[in-house]
């Protein structure tokens, strides 16, 4: 794709009305991108670089929006004579080919990481109902300690006492 930013440019009135023309209106995204390839084509234009930052802009625009703006960019880029030597459409055809790898490796990737997360979900899932039922004979086991110190205190969940007197042999079997 093509990244000029029109926002930190500045041209002359007569570019537009007597050099260049107008934006091609017929890119609802590109226009600007399309009116810079003409620009840079026209070698009687003087096109100068300014080291320093001229605007700060949001890049969310509709221009961000990839399925919409690259049809109308290749199109573009596919009508420039620039873009038909050999030089750019062998390196086009390069960025696609890394596209193309780099999209197997990430899906590849994709799809090792989602058995790795079956993996982990399985093995959290185990441990989960391991600890559930610890926790269920802790439970049991509670209550059955609860019991026989009702018993041999007469103290009961409520904290009601009648009698404080504890055997220990009683809860060593628990």
């Amino acid at each position: 794709c093509g990244c000029l930013p029109h926002q930190a440019s500045f041209s002359r009135a007569n570019l537009f009305f007597s050099k260049i023309g107008l934006f091609n209106e017929r890119y609802r995204i590109s226009s600007d991108y399309e009116w810079f390839l003409r620009l840079i084509q026209n070698e009687t234009v003087k096109l100068c670089y300014y080291p320093r930052a001229i605007a700060s802009y949001y890049a969310g625009g509709l221009s961000s929006q990839l399925r919409q703006s690259l049809p109308e960019t290749h199109s573009i880029q596919n009508q420039c004579p620039m873009y038909q030597d050999s030089y750019w459409l062998n390196r086009r055809i390069i960025k696609y080919q890394e596209f193309v790898i780099n999209l197997r490796e990430w899906l590849k990737n994709a799809e090792n990481s989602g058995n790795t997360f079956n993996i982990n979900y399985k093995a959290l899932e185990t441990e989960y109902h391991a600890l559930k039922l610890e926790l269920e004979q802790a439970r049991a086991k509670i209550a059955q300690i609860a019991k026989i110190v009702e018993m041999e205190t007469g103290v009961n969940q409520n904290g009601q006492s009648s009698n404080i007197k504890l055997n220990l042999k009683n809860l060593e079997q628990v």
